[in-house]
């Protein structure tokens, strides 16, 4: 089946999605309705590396601790905001021992 060219984005998966607009919006809490919680413990950070070795490219992903030393927790948004060729972008947190006050910077999760 082809289907009309158009300048309307296709929705290719079937998945909760907000808007960038509501996305970008600074938040200083966050809520179990609009956000999944894990500990520290249950989440791994890693940061991607690569290098040229000789000829060759190389690559590894790290595992680094959480940015904010006083992150005891992570939310990731239940809704993603974004979407690539093969990722969803969801918004990420990091959170004090309360399980509802951001710390450090908002994040990205892939």
């Amino acid at each position: 089946m082809k289907y009309p060219a158009t300048l309307k984005q296709q929705k290719v998966r079937d998945v909760l999605r907000e808007s960038r607009k509501n996305a970008a919006k600074p938040i200083s809490f966050a809520s179990s309705d609009d956000f999944d919680i894990y500990h520290r413990d249950k989440v791994e950070r890693t940061v991607y590396k690569d290098w040229i070795e000789g000829k060759k490219r190389r690559f590894m992903c790290e595992a680094v601790p959480l940015q904010h030393p006083d992150a005891k927790y992570v939310a990731r948004g239940k809704a993603a905001f974004g979407e690539g060729a093969e990722r969803l972008a969801f918004r990420l947190f990091e959170l004090a021992a309360d399980m509802r006050t951001i710390v450090g910077a908002s994040l990205v999760a892939k």
